[in-house]
């Protein structure tokens, strides 16, 4: 039999490896869109820049427009993101299967006047996304956005300033317009809606798989 004291301490061991495992959780929105060829062409494309797998079972994405109605939601299963390893939550209208395919279906879609909010299941905000400024979620500096019928995205720039593990992660520095570049079609160089940096390219979802 185990003396008392030492129970009790395995006891709150337990619970607090319980609790703390999803806020110690070290995962992003590592890119994103509001709108491709359709309204609802919109993928959220979720990466784990810790260095221990982590299970999103129960977790949560909200979607929300500007009004800060809801615009699409979806409870995620239980799913296994390796360290460094997406998942990918689409859309309806998603148009970009043969380069990745959803992990998960997103229910709605991803307003571009409005924000995204990646949340654990004890309701703890992990990672947000504003498109447009003041929105119910978000974090910093909005990204902006960008009309309907381009193939565009927002892509989380690589931190290159980080040592060892750190250099090379997508960036997350607590403001979307500071961690975020637009990625345009080649030969433009911006687009109407969006003030931040671009990198010529495409879209670049991928998945559990890739």
């Amino acid at each position: 039999i185990r003396p008392l004291p030492l129970f009790l301490a395995l006891a709150a061991a337990v619970l607090a490896g319980l609790f703390v495992s999803s806020a110690r959780a070290d995962v992003v929105i590592g890119e994103l869109r509001g709108s491709g060829a359709t309204a609802d062409d919109d993928f959220v494309e979720l990466v784990n820049r810790g260095s221990a797998p982590v299970n999103v079972a129960g977790w949560r994405l909200d979607a929300r427009a500007g009004d800060d109605g809801v615009a699409g939601s979806v409870v995620l299963p239980a799913q296994t993101i390796a360290p460094r390893g997406k998942l990918l939550v689409a859309a309806p209208g998603y148009s970009l299967g043969e380069l990745a395919g959803s992990n998960v279906g997103l229910a709605g879609e991803l307003p571009a006047g409005g924000s995204v909010a990646l949340i654990d299941p004890v309701n703890a905000t992990q990672d947000a996304v504003r498109f447009a400024a003041a929105t119910v979620f978000g974090e910093g500096g909005p990204l902006g956005s960008f009309a309907a019928g381009g193939q565009y995205a927002f892509v989380r720039r690589a931190n290159r300033t980080g040592t060892g593990d750190g250099y090379g992660l997508p960036s997350d520095s607590n403001d979307n317009a500071a961690d975020f570049a637009l990625v345009v079609a080649q030969g433009q160089t911006g687009s109407a809606g969006s003030a931040l940096p671009s990198i010529e390219g495409v879209p670049g979802p991928e998945n559990l798989s890739s």
